[in-house]
C-alpha cells in the first residue's frame, strides 16, 4: 500500500499544510492516525511466537514494555516493521498502515500448534497521535507525572475523559517527542480528539492533517510503508538495524540478515537528499552518478525549518557517502540532488 497521492512531489507547502507544521514545532500537533494498522495476540505463547518470528529480542519484553521489530520473509526481506506493546493478557501490534491483514496471517501460517490467537482490531480500535516540542507535557496532563520519563515503546493507561484507553511512547518527531493514544473502541475517536485538544489548550494544540505527518517523518528520516519499506528491501538497507538482535538466535531470515551484516554485503542504503530547487521530483524517480543509476527516491516534501525541498531514497553503498553529488531523473528533467546524513530534524 502507497501513500496517497497528494504527497507526491515536493512543494512549498500548501498554507495549511505550513500552518499545521508550525503548530508541531512550537506547540502540540494532534491527529487522526487510525489508518495504522493494530492486531492483538492472544493465549499462552503469543511472546513466545512472536519472538521466533520477529527479528527483535521481544522474549524478556514485561509488561508495560514494548519494543520495535521487523517482520522478515526467508530472504531476509522486511514483510512489515511494527510495535510490540506487552499488556497483562495480550500483546498489541501497530503494523503498516494497510499491511494488518497480510501479517496477521504470515502469524496465522506459522501459529501450528501453539496456543496463540491473533485477532485483526484495526476496524474497532482507533489511533490518535499527538507530537511536538510540548508533546510531553500533553502527555502528562492525560496520564500523570511518570511519563515525564518514560522511554520509547513504554506504554501506559490514558485518561481522555471516559472511554478505555492507553498511550504508547514514540521517537522524537516534530521538535519533540511523539504520542500515541490508542482507544479500544473506535466510537470514541472523536472525543478523544477534543479531549485532547482541550487539555492542550495552553500548550498551543491544534488538529492537522495527515501531510503535516508526511512532512515531519520525512524530516525525522522515519521511514513508511510502502515508501521505504516493502520487500524488495532488508532491514540493514533500509538503516534500522536497531531493531535486530544479533545475539537472540533464530528467526525466519536470519541467517540471511547475519551473513549481510557479518561480510558487509549491504548493497544500498536509505539515504537523505536535498534536491536544488523547487520543481517536482517523485517516487521511484532515478538517481545516477556518471551516467550510471545508482539508486531511485522514496519520498519528497518541503522543509520549512530548513527551506529546502528534501527527500528519502535508496542509493548503492559505493555512492551512498554524505556529500556525493547525484542527478535525479525526474519529469521536469534532470536535477542536482547532494547526499545528506539522516535525520534531517528532529
Amino acid at each position: 500500500m502507497s501513500a496517497p497521492s497528494f504527497l507526491e512531489g515536493t512543494m512549498p507547502l500548501d498554507p495549511e499544510t505550513e500552518r499545521g507544521y508550525w503548530v508541531a514545532r512550537k506547540g502540540v500537533a494532534v491527529m487522526d492516525l487510525s489508518q495504522i494498522g493494530r492486531l492483538k495476540m492472544t493465549g499462552a505463547d503469543a511472546l513466545d511466537l512472536l519472538h521466533r518470528l520477529c527479528t527483535q529480542d521481544v522474549k524478556g519484553l514485561k509488561v508495560g514494555e514494548g519494543a520495535g521489530a521487523i517482520i522478515t520473509n526467508e530472504k531476509g526481506r522486511v514483510l512489515d516493521v511494527i510495535n510490540v506493546y506487552v499488556f497483562p493478557d495480550h500483546l498489541f501490534l501497530y503494523t503498516g498502515a494497510g499491511n494488518q491483514a497480510k501479517t496477521a496471517a504470515w502469524l496465522e501460517k506459522y501459529t501450528i500448534t501453539e496456543d496463540v490467537q491473533t485477532t485483526d482490531v484495526t476496524g474497532e480500535t482507533a489511533l490518535v497521535s499527538f507530537s511536538g516540542v510540548k508533546a510531553r507535557q500533553l502527555a502528562v496532563a492525560i496520564a500523570g507525572p511518570e511519563l515525564e520519563h518514560l522511554g520509547r515503546y513504554q506504554h501506559r493507561p490514558a485518561d481522555i475523559g471516559g472511554p478505555e484507553a492507553f498511550i504508547t511512547v514514540g521517537g522524537p518527531f516534530g521538535g519533540g517527542t511523539s504520542f500515541s493514544v490508542v482507544l479500544r473502541q473506535r466510537k470514541y475517536v472523536s472525543k478523544a480528539l477534543d479531549y485532547l485538544l482541550t487539555k492542550g489548550e495552553s500548550l498551543g494544540a491544534d488538529l492537522v492533517g495527515p501531510r503535516v505527518h508526511y512532512v515531519l517523518r520525512i524530516e525525522a528520516g522515519a521511514t513508511m510503508f510502502g515508501r521505504e519499506i516493502d520487500e524488495r528491501f532488508n532491514p540493514l538497507e533500509a538503516g534500522m538495524g536497531h531493531h535486530v538482535s544479533f545475539t537472540k538466535g533464530c528467526y525466519i531470515g536470519q541467517e540471511v540478515i547475519a551473513r549481510l551484516d557479518a561480510y558487509h554485503k549491504v548493497q544500498k542504503h536509505l539515504v537523505g537528499l536535498f534536491l536544488d530547487d523547487e520543481r517536482p521530483a517523485h517516487r521511484e524517480d532515478k538517481l545516477t552518478r556518471n551516467g550510471s543509476g545508482v539508486g531511485f527516491i522514496t519520498s519528497t516534501t518541503y522543509s520549512p525549518t530548513l527551506k529546502k525541498n528534501i527527500a528519502l531514497g535508496y542509493v548503492r553503498t559505493a555512492d551512498a557517502a554524505p556529500g556525493t553529488k547525484l542527478i535525479a531523473k525526474t519529469e521536469a528533467g534532470e536535477r542536482p540532488v547532494e547526499i545528506t546524513p539522516l535525520p534531517f530534524l528532529l
